[in-house]
């Protein structure tokens, strides 16, 4: 049984800081909320609560930090509960012991500036993008969509409609881009790989068979660009077991299942030669974006940084006993007896 799956439920790109943690944990029974816990006690608290929701033959569900990848909570859809934390640096997070020193101020900042960046790096891609929406078919697009619609998700449209819930695969982290589709898509026997430029209609793709499988009554899981949380990069059909996602930079995947394809929509929607006809246009764009996304990642380093400088004067304060008793005590309010 796969116990753990790990995504993101918050990103910060080119639209600021965008959750959809609320959608998550609203429907829960039980929600254990922490405020401004540093990430190496999260870490450890993440760790037991899947361990023992592990042994209890549980799944686990960890949403993940954009800043450093680290766990943010853990989400156990089986007992419908939850715990989850909210980063001292985020801007609806007021615990009183982040004002004692600079820290957060500076993590905010920091993160302001990437956010700066990433919407200059958005106005270039779209710029990038119009190049391919001018020489791609996409009526060819929405014909290939509804085609394979109609072949992987067998129906009639039905009342009540399927349920969708919204996530992230992955977050450009101070690390480096991070994603989790590997995880995410483990025990799927078909899964499809989107190829192509940008604005040759993978997203559009994404929802046009999202929409169709909603329509039918099948639950979705759509994932977002954390980029640009307007853009779908995959979506999930656990009961049909198939997955189809974007598998281009900079998270690009090849076939290594039996059950894996690649769907080329460069191939068949654009016009040929449109790479070479476009080639020093099209890499001035790709550079300037690098550039921009690079600038962007150098305030993420800068704010993981401070962050981590805020987390270790915290835990120079705490008591290791204290600790191990709360950590027991939220086990016990999410698990029962079995923690």
């Amino acid at each position: 049984m796969d116990h753990l799956r790990r995504y993101f439920l918050r990103a910060n790109g080119s639209q600021g800081l965008v959750s959809y943690e609320a959608s998550h944990l609203g429907a829960l029974r039980r929600v254990v909320r922490l405020n401004a816990y540093p990430a190496p006690l999260m870490e450890e608290l993440a760790g037991s609560l899947a361990e023992t929701a592990a042994a209890c033959g549980l799944e686990a569900e960890t949403p993940c930090c954009f800043l450093d990848g680290s766990p943010e909570g853990v989400i156990l859809p089986g007992i419908s509960a939850a715990v989850m934390n909210q980063p001292a640096y985020l801007p609806e997070s007021h615990a009183a012991f982040s004002l004692l020193d600079g820290e957060i101020p500076a993590v905010r900042q920091a993160l302001r500036e990437a956010q700066r960046c990433f919407r200059e790096a958005k106005g270039i891609h779209d710029a990038w993008e119009k190049v391919y929406i001018a020489n791609t078919d996409f009526a060819g697009v929405r014909r290939f969509a509804a085609e394979k619609s109609r072949a992987l998700i067998p129906g009639e449209p039905a009342q009540p409609k399927g349920a969708c819930v919204h996530r992230f695969f992955g977050a450009a982290t101070a690390d480096g881009s991070v994603d989790h589709i590997a995880e995410l898509t483990a025990g799927l026997p078909n899964r499809y790989f989107l190829k192509g430029r940008p604005g040759t209609g993978k997203s559009t793709l994404l929802r046009l068979i999202a929409a169709y499988a909603l329509d039918r009554g099948y639950d979705v899981e759509l994932y977002h660009c954390s980029f640009d949380p307007d853009s779908a990069d995959m979506v999930v059909l656990r009961s049909l077991g198939f997955c189809v996602f974007d598998s281009t930079p900079p998270h690009e995947y090849f076939p290594v299942l039996p059950g894996d394809e690649i769907w080329d929509l460069y191939a068949l929607a654009v016009k040929p030669g449109t790479d070479e006809f476009y080639a020093a246009e099209l890499a001035a764009f790709q550079a300037a974006y690098r550039e921009k996304t690079a600038q962007a990642a150098e305030f993420l380093r800068a704010a993981k940084d401070r962050y981590g400088a805020f987390c270790a004067g915290f835990l120079r304060d705490l008591s290791p006993g204290l600790w191990q008793e709360e950590k027991a005590r939220i086990l016990r309010e999410l698990l029962g007896p079995a923690a």
